[in-house]
């Protein structure tokens, strides 16, 4: 590869932007098994090498920070006016909250109604800033020893995972990040040179691994974004394929009508990844006032979405225009920052009608789902604590648009109920989380009104070592009597609402680290082979 700029990389650089847009979009786990963060750093160090070669660190660090900081406050201080306007006008934080909004080496800070939708995505800010201030070192340590040093951050991320889980989440993607990042500056000062035969075998080696490693300890949720090691393996896979067939790209990304949506992407890059979340939140909640649901949902929200975002960036690219103008560019400060008259009217249109649409029309129960960029959290609970949680009583806020219980998977605008129950007495639920009072069965399929109540007086809080002193084992008996309250149920409950369409059971046992039980109710009430398909309404 030359110093020159190579129009392979911004090819690459906007398919990742595109695969990151429909993962936020959608929440499908399967978009996560196609590399696209891993890429987007290799290319931000391949680039941020040759303009240290040209420019010096200093200034280079100091040109991609004026770059960062510039549309990043400008989004801050809309966004903060936003949740300060719908929290009442107060700040629903602490004060020292608002140091993520100043300078990302934190993770900021936002009211919990926006359910993520404005601060989760904001992680790849704080990693970029991060290996922003740890480029010199890096660059230092890549001249001397490139493939040490590759390999020590794979090793970091590997032990990392082990080691710590879910904690020290930023480390973490420090350590994963950092090795792209390290691997695209590499490349870019000619310190690797990977040949083609190379670059397939490690792509063939890396699948091995991540089928290995993915068997022994798989995703959560099926997410490889939820496991760095995966991410490290499977965007191994994706970059080595990338960089081998590089002269293929360049010769796709010359195509007259590709090479211009190439350009704008990459000019407004930045732009697109912080306001895609909101927008993309903003339509969810203008389409909760319309009828759609499951995949018809989905698909409106990524077409609404990307034409939410499409126009809020062709208002807003001018501030990423002055943040990486050039000191020669002499052009004044309003012609860089407005956006031409065509856009400015386009932008007030799509505001007024999702807008209109908000208040127009009432709302269905449901609250922003969680944005699928959320990074897991390890949380160690006592004995009492655990109970405490599984007891928790009703929460009598719940269903409003703006809510901070989270939405649980199966209410989410991306898993719909597709469908919606017409027996009486059972209302339709389209999202936002409901709870009820946990009741206490005084026989199998026979609840009563009395809440569990969690014991009161002194208790011993330790921590869970070994959840066999708390729970009984599952013996052949406890098989049996769930099979047999379970089936009862089943047939019972679709007698006497009139269900028609086929449905059952999926039932699992299991406490932290282990399956203890699993079976399969199937649509007669019998217990069938667990992982027999069973087609299902809404199970809550």
């Amino acid at each position: 590869m030359t110093k020159q700029r190579d129009r392979a990389l911004d090819l690459l650089r906007t398919l990742a932007v595109l695969r990151v847009f429909l993962w936020h979009a959608t929440g499908w786990p399967l978009l996560t098994w196609v590399g696209a963060l891993p890429v987007m750093f290799y290319v931000t160090g391949y680039l941020f090498s040759a303009g240290s070669e040209r420019h010096g660190v200093a200034r280079t660090l100091g040109d991609r920070a004026r770059r960062l900081l510039i549309p990043y406050w400008f989004f801050a201080a809309v966004m903060l006016a936003v949740m300060w306007t719908v929290s009442g006008r107060t700040w629903p934080g602490r004060p020292s909250e608002l140091l993520g909004w100043l300078l990302p080496v934190v993770d900021p800070v936002g009211a919990p109604w926006q359910q993520g939708w404005i601060t989760e995505p904001l992680w790849y800010l704080r990693t970029y800033t991060w290996l922003l201030l740890l480029a010199a070192p890096l660059l230092w340590l890549l001249s001397r020893r490139p493939l040490l040093v590759l390999v020590g951050l794979s090793g970091g991320v590997f032990a990392g995972e082990l080691l710590l889980g879910a904690r020290h989440w930023p480390l973490q993607d420090v350590l994963l990040y950092g090795l792209f990042f390290a691997a695209g500056a590499g490349t870019g000062r000619g310190l690797l040179r990977p040949r083609r035969r190379d670059l397939l075998s490690t792509a063939g080696t890396a699948v091995a691994l991540v089928a290995a490693w993915t068997s022994f300890r798989p995703p959560l949720d099926g997410v490889v974004n939820n496991s760095h090691t995966a991410h490290m393996l499977v965007g191994t896979v994706w970059l080595a394929l990338a960089v081998a067939f590089l002269p293929l790209l360049r010769r796709v990304a010359a195509h007259a009508r590709v090479g211009r949506a190439v350009e704008i992407v990459t000019s407004r890059s930045l732009s697109i990844y912080l306001w895609h979340a909101p927008a993309l939140g903003l339509g969810y909640l203008a389409l909760a006032r319309t009828p759609l649901e499951g995949t018809a949902l989905t698909v409106t929200g990524v077409l609404l979405g990307a034409i939410l975002t499409a126009v809020v960036t062709s208002a807003v690219v001018g501030v990423e225009r002055h943040g990486g103008r050039r000191r020669a560019d002499r052009t004044s400060l309003p012609a860089r920052l407005l956006p031409s008259a065509r856009t400015g009217a386009l932008t007030a249109a799509a505001a007024g009608l999702v807008m209109g649409t908000l208040v127009a029309v009432p709302p269905r129960a449901v609250s922003l789902p969680p944005t699928p960029s959320k990074a897991p959290e390890q949380v160690d609970l006592t004995e009492d604590e655990a109970l405490a949680f599984l007891l928790e009583p009703s929460d009598p806020g719940a269903g409003d648009v703006f809510t901070a219980t989270p939405a649980t998977p199966e209410d989410s605008f991306f898993t719909s109920d597709p469908y919606p129950s017409n027996t009486d007495g059972i209302p339709v639920r389209r999202g936002g989380r409901t709870r009820s009072p946990i009741t206490a069965p005084t026989s199998p399929g026979t609840p009563t009104t009395e809440p569990v109540a969690v014991p009161s007086g002194p208790r011993e809080t330790r921590p869970v070592a070994d959840w066999d002193d708390i729970a009984p084992l599952i013996d052949d008996a406890v098989r049996d009597a769930v099979v047999a309250a379970a089936g009862d149920w089943v047939r019972r409950i679709k007698a006497d609402k009139g269900i028609t369409y086929e449905t059952g059971l999926e039932i699992a046992i299991v406490q932290p680290g282990r399956l203890r039980y699993a079976t399969t109710i199937d649509k007669n009430g019998e217990a069938a082979p667990v992982g027999d398909s069973i087609p299902f309404a809404s199970i809550t």
